[in-house]
């Protein structure tokens, strides 16, 4: 109950401060708008051009950081009119360190010229590098979603739940506490997702919750909180980023989270009839014929899941908690080798590739 007490308090605190200070994120995009490994990308800066001295950017060496600088003049003198944004392109790679595959972390701070004073973060966000011959990205399970509660650092939404829905690329993620006198609190983002991520502002919903399609009444109204950025890791397991937007710091707090289901369900996720299918280049499922494998798990073995005709196994790693999913699995051939190599996990579809390098899915058809 203590622990219970404490992290309400946290979230609620975190919630009243974000209230407190809330301010507009530095914001970017990248062109082309999806960056393939090996191929240069821009990192496109929207700035006020009055008062700009300078905008540069790097790439931390060994790691997949970058660092935007937004440089003002100490002396400038700007008008009470506000010039619409001008939009600055960064190249930041060249011949001798072209991007890898992978989630960069974009960290955008703001100076002033001849001050000591260090740089103010004021933005944050995530950029999804594909790489060649890779799966398509994550196909994300949609709906209920926790904090996962063996991960470093949880709790830190009290753990409140997280509801996902996509639409083709459009993505809305919500989010609901309570405040300090217990009334509940709506936490919704929304947008274009980019590959294996979603960037976002941070609204607070006022006196409903974000699934009322109907016009808000006197008295409710949205409010931006800050940044929501959302890194998927596999379709059933998430990396959410909550960026706050003060005036004097920019908070930027990682939660893992993973898909909702029933409690120990994660201990036997892969029993039931499963439909194994070859996917084409383009990521669509061959017309070929598909093998029907049922499966469940070894008593003796708790990551092993055999086939009733005993022609498959699938063998999963350890899952990091009790509520989580495998980060991978392998089908394996009785008394052969390794058919395929199963690295996005979902609820109802695994993929991998195979042996000959083709991707395979293996979709749920009953529990």
């Amino acid at each position: 109950m203590r622990s219970f007490t404490r992290n309400m308090l946290a979230l609620t605190m975190l919630v009243s401060t974000l209230q407190a200070h809330a301010a507009v994120p530095q914001s970017f995009s990248v062109l082309p708008t999806q960056p393939m490994a090996g191929e240069a990308f821009q990192l496109v800066v929207p700035v006020v051009a009055c008062g700009v001295k300078s905008v540069f950017g790097s790439v931390r060496p060994n790691s997949l950081d970058i660092d935007v600088t937004i440089e003002y003049r100490a002396d400038a003198f700007c008008s009470a009119v506000v010039s619409p944004p001008v939009p600055v392109k960064l190249n930041l790679f060249g011949d001798t360190n072209l991007p890898q595959a992978g989630v960069y972390r974009v960290r955008i701070s703001n100076t002033i010229s001849d001050q000591s004073r260090p740089a103010r973060p004021v933005g944050f966000g995530l950029v999804s590098v594909l790489g060649r011959g890779s799966p398509a990205p994550v196909a994300a399970d949609v709906g209920g979603w926790m904090e996962d509660p063996g991960a470093a650092g949880a709790d830190a939404l009290n753990s409140q739940r997280v509801h996902i829905e996509q639409r083709g690329q459009e993505i809305v993620v919500q989010l609901n506490t309570f405040d300090a006198q217990g009334k509940v609190i709506w936490l919704q983002g929304a947008g274009t997702r980019q590959g294996n991520v979603f960037n976002g502002p941070l609204e607070k919903v006022f006196g409903r919750s974000p699934f009322s399609s109907d016009p808000l009444n006197e008295g409710e109204f949205n409010t931006s909180l800050g940044q929501l950025s959302l890194e998927f890791i596999s379709p059933a397991r998430a990396l959410l980023w909550l960026s706050d937007s003060q005036t004097s710091t920019f908070r930027t707090v990682p939660l893992v989270i993973v898909k909702q289901n029933s409690l120990g369900a994660a201990r036997k996720a892969f029993n039931g009839r499963w439909l194994l299918s070859l996917e084409e280049d383009d990521n669509s499922i061959s017309a070929m014929p598909a093998h029907v494998l049922s499966f469940s798990r070894a008593e003796d073995e708790a990551e092993l899941y055999v086939d009733s005709a005993k022609l498959y196994a699938l063998r999963c790693a350890a899952a990091p908690s009790a509520v989580a999913l495998a980060p991978s699995c392998d089908l394996i051939r009785f008394g052969q080798f390794v058919d395929v190599k199963f690295t996005q996990i979902g609820w109802n579809r695994l993929r991998g590739t195979n042996a000959a390098g083709k991707n395979v899915s293996l979709f749920r058809v009953t529990d």
